[in-house]
């Protein structure tokens, strides 16, 4: 696959998207891809890393990115 042409403007919006961060540890990732508009689903199977998740979102993003935002403690194979 070729990913030459592609570019990503920090701007660029993810509306109508959805990710899947798999192993999201802390969940900065999720976090700016709820922030970009993407429907967002953030995994991991240590129960600690998703409660440190949730309180930093929590703590950190607008209500709109909040609501795009979901944490789930398990493992993939689950």
């Amino acid at each position: 696959m070729d990913f030459s042409d592609f570019t990503c403007s920090p701007k660029q919006s993810l509306d109508g998207m959805s990710a899947l961060d798999i192993g999201c540890g802390g969940g900065l990732l999720s976090e700016s891809l709820a922030q970009l508009g993407a429907a967002t689903t953030g995994l991991d199977p240590s129960e600690a890393l998703i409660k440190a998740a949730k309180d930093h979102a929590e703590r950190n993003l607008p209500r709109e990115s909040l609501e795009r935002l979901q944490y789930v403690n398990t493992r993939l194979e689950e």
